[in-house]
């Protein structure tokens, strides 16, 4: 719990030799569905992937709407902007209190993993005792649809916690999922049968590290590349299709913040966080273009995913002493524009919103923390928001939505020039520090406490 503590290979075929003894010689198959409702709309997000991505790091604030799904981690850009979902309320309802109208509620297991929303369809992952859980329900009415489980087999470190960090990443026919044991799998999406799973992290020597595995996979075309941080495997991709290796990069001990794919030159790249280097890569063979200084030896974690800003930036954030880094990858390689203390933020990823930066900024566990504004072109401070919980952030339309740990809910215009929020709610009472979802003006949060829960509020 991060609050308490502070070479390459060339490219395989793509057809399906017979399985090595690293996967499942027979895919298992998780329980028979409950249910199943055909999608209402298909997600081709690693199709038009790069095309997203290009349009942020250029600057242009519009993207490629796919009618408000949020299929993994931070949304489909992994940039925490909600794509489709412009009709969140102005006054959403609630009790006398501002107490938030849960629309569906839902036991939750252990773990940290937010969920993913695609088709009117919602992805919970979770440890249930010596299993992990994966649950496809409706997005309306939290129905399931079917379920499937795996052997848990992280055992917990320095958090007493043992289950799953990483968001599921939801793809037209399949579900991808990361354990804390550094377990990858591919699971059917319509029939929740386990296409493949392979140990990555035990196959490849990695260090659990104070937590287990945290940094999400990235679905990027054909491959699932993940930061492993095994021996000289510190970056894999594997195929999608069948889990087999295509490339593995150098000796880089994985983090807890998750890559993305971002444009340079007009070409597509991976951006990978790892311990204490960020990396860029190519993503057709997993060649090492450039890498720069982030992070810290000692009692520290990178956490916070790096997100495009202005045109060839990327705003990296950390705490511990560590701050933030924006680099210009306009040359090919990672250029330091700046190192500075405008946002240490311990795991909160910001958002980018028409040329501003929302932030949470300071340490859960120690400190005081704030809610900070920055100009992104200028690198200064607008606003900042003392005494408030580390908290997430989501933009939508013309407003930003903070999700704090605490379950406080406020929602800011994303021109805001002070701290004047149009409207504020409370979920019940619990630590919600699992990454939200918005999809269809739906928030699904969970719980991570004692009774914890998943729960679904609508926003309209």
């Amino acid at each position: 719990m991060l609050a308490r503590y502070f070479r390459v290979q060339s490219k395989i075929p793509r057809s399906v030799p017979q399985a090595t003894q690293t996967m499942s010689e027979k895919p298992s198959t998780g329980t028979s569905p409950v249910q199943y409702q055909p999608m209402r709309q298909k997600l081709y997000i690693t199709a038009i992937m790069f095309l997203m991505i290009q349009a942020a790091v250029q600057g242009d604030s519009g993207s490629v709407a796919l009618g408000g799904d949020w299929p993994g981690h931070l949304g489909v850009n992994r940039d925490g902007i909600a794509i489709g979902s412009e009709a969140i309320s102005e006054r959403p309802k609630t009790s006398a209190d501002s107490t938030a109208a849960i629309t569906w509620e839902l036991p939750a297991g252990a773990g940290y993993a937010g969920a993913s929303i695609a088709g009117k369809q919602v992805c919970l992952f979770d440890r249930d005792d010596a299993e992990d859980r994966v649950r496809l329900v409706s997005l309306e009415s939290g129905k399931l649809i079917w379920e499937a489980r795996l052997p848990a087999n992280y055992r917990g470190g320095i958090d007493s916690d043992r289950g799953p960090r990483c968001v599921p990443t939801i793809l037209e026919n399949k579900i991808v999922i990361y354990s804390a044991a550094g377990d990858l799998s591919v699971i059917d999406r319509e029939k929740g049968s386990i296409l493949w799973t392979r140990p990555l992290r035990k196959e490849l020597q990695a260090d659990d590290g104070y937590f287990g595995a945290g940094s999400t996979p990235l679905v990027f075309e054909d491959l699932v590349i993940v930061n492993v941080g095994g021996k000289d495997s510190g970056v894999v991709a594997v195929s999608l299709a069948n889990g087999q290796t295509v490339w593995k990069t150098g000796e880089f001990e994985a983090s807890y913040a998750s890559p993305i794919a971002i444009t340079v030159s007009g070409q597509p790249r991976i951006l990978v966080p790892t311990r204490l280097k960020t990396i860029l890569l190519n993503p057709s063979d997993g060649s090492l273009l450039s890498e720069i200084r982030f992070g810290a030896r000692g009692p520290t974690v990178n956490a916070a995913t790096p997100i495009a800003i202005e045109k060839d930036r990327v705003f990296l954030t950390a705490s511990y002493g560590i701050g933030t880094l924006i680099v210009d990858t306009s040359s090919g390689r990672l250029v330091e524009v700046d190192r500075n203390e405008l946002v240490s933020s311990q795991y909160a990823t910001p958002v980018h919103s028409n040329g501003i930066l929302f932030a949470s900024d300071g340490r859960e566990d120690g400190g005081e923390s704030f809610y900070v504004c920055i100009d992104s072109k200028n690198l200064k401070t607008i606003w900042s928001h003392p005494n408030m919980p580390i908290a997430h952030s989501i933009s939508v339309g013309n407003k930003v939505l903070v999700v704090g740990i605490d379950g406080r809910i406020w929602a800011l215009r994303s021109n805001a020039v002070a701290w004047a929020p149009l409207w504020s709610l409370q979920l019940p009472v619990g630590n919600y520090r699992a990454l939200p979802a918005l999809a269809d003006e739906v928030l699904v949060t969970r719980t991570v406490d004692s009774g914890a829960k998943w729960r679904a509020i609508r926003l309209d």
